[in-house]
């Protein structure tokens, strides 16, 4: 009979070989990727900054042999002022000869500690039921994810090149007789991929104002608590996403000089605009949004896609994004306020305080 206990050091390899077993094809675990999952981790999951003891991730072990993991991080947050302690999971794997009870044991062992929130934002429809069938929730709202085509054809082609393999190589092939239609799209009248001039100017965002603005700019009930140290990790794991793109942080201001907004997202020129976060006031939510539009364009995007935030529902609907539902945001809480927070939409959680900055790459 097999045991949940917390991941330790010397459980790195099992854990790493249990996530490409899974997660990834190809051949076995080389010398090379065990040097990178090592530190990915250790960085993670051992070494984080606001990594607690009495929140670890967790692993099943059977017969010496780790057969499931879980990871776990802290993620400090505030509650209308009061502090709030939330636990995020991520990189949720089990032994396919071992799913089932032991997925549903080990979700209840995180969902059982200490903190007053749990998140999994980035969860598949097999998560989903699992959390669910043990008093888990789903918020909707915050499942979904919109997409905005600045370059219909390319951003089309984008979207096959991910999958890799034989489509992806035909993608590439036909990329640039997708340019030139984009291009011939930019010749019409009445063109609705071209986003208007905005009315609002912004500049680049430094790191203090950034964190001043987290500190002080939010007005959900339930926002991220950062501090200096938290948002600069969160920053750097980010920016080393060089596949994604160039990180920016871009702060939008008033006429009056006053704060409107501010975003942070991946210059990608010919791929698509990933968004980690965007944040205004409901007055000037349409300016700050229409200025991530069109300064995308003007940097050669395809595409602009972010994750749903009521805040700019309006925006989705006047500039006709795209919008469709997945992956799954989690919640579980003993404390009904929280999980409520999360289902209304009065809450402030973007990617960059989510599963995003825990990718393995």
């Amino acid at each position: 009979m097999g045991a949940i206990r917390p991941f330790r050091e010397d459980d790195i390899g099992q854990a790493a070989e249990l996530h490409r077993s899974v997660f990834a094809t190809g051949p076995a675990m080389s010398p090379g990727l065990l040097d990178l999952y090592d530190a990915y981790f250790r960085e993670v999951f051992l070494g984080r900054p606001s990594q607690r003891e009495d929140l670890p991730s967790m692993v099943y072990e059977e017969g010496g042999k780790v057969m499931g993991f879980v990871g776990s991080t802290a993620r400090p947050m505030r509650f209308r002022g009061r502090p709030v302690l939330a636990r995020l999971t991520s990189q949720f794997v089990v032994d396919p000869r071992r799913r089932g009870m032991v997925g549903v044991k080990m979700l209840q062992t995180m969902l059982n500690g200490p903190q007053d929130l749990t998140i999994a934002d980035e969860s598949n429809t097999a998560s989903r039921r699992i959390w669910e069938a043990i008093g888990g929730c789903t918020a909707r709202l915050q499942s979904f994810t919109w997409i905005y085509p600045l370059r219909p054809c390319s951003a089309a082609l984008s979207a096959v090149a991910r999958r890799g393999g034989a489509a992806g190589a035909l993608a590439r092939i036909s990329a640039p007789a997708a340019r030139s239609l984009d291009w011939l799209s930019t010749r019409l009248r009445v063109n609705p991929f071209r986003p208007a001039e905005p009315r609002l100017a912004g500049h680049e965002m430094d790191f203090e104002m950034l964190l001043a603005s987290l500190s002080s700019g939010l007005h959900q009930s339930l926002q991220p608590a950062h501090n200096r140290q938290s948002l600069e990790w969160a920053l750097g794991r980010a920016a080393r996403f060089q596949d994604c793109g160039t990180l920016r942080k871009v702060i939008v201001k008033s006429r009056k000089e006053e704060t409107a907004g501010w975003y942070i997202s991946y210059s990608n020129p010919g791929g698509v605009e990933e968004v980690l976060q965007i944040s205004a006031k409901p007055a000037t939510a349409q300016d700050v949004f229409d200025h991530l539009l069109y300064e995308a364009r003007q940097r050669g995007a395809a595409a602009v896609s972010g994750s749903f935030d009521p805040v700019f529902m309006e925006s989705y609907v006047e500039r006709r994004c795209i919008m469709r539902c997945g992956p799954w945001v989690l919640v579980h809480s003993r404390n009904p306020e929280l999980t409520r927070a999360f289902q209304e939409g009065d809450v402030f959680f973007s990617r960059l305080e989510g599963e995003w900055c825990l990718h393995f790459r």
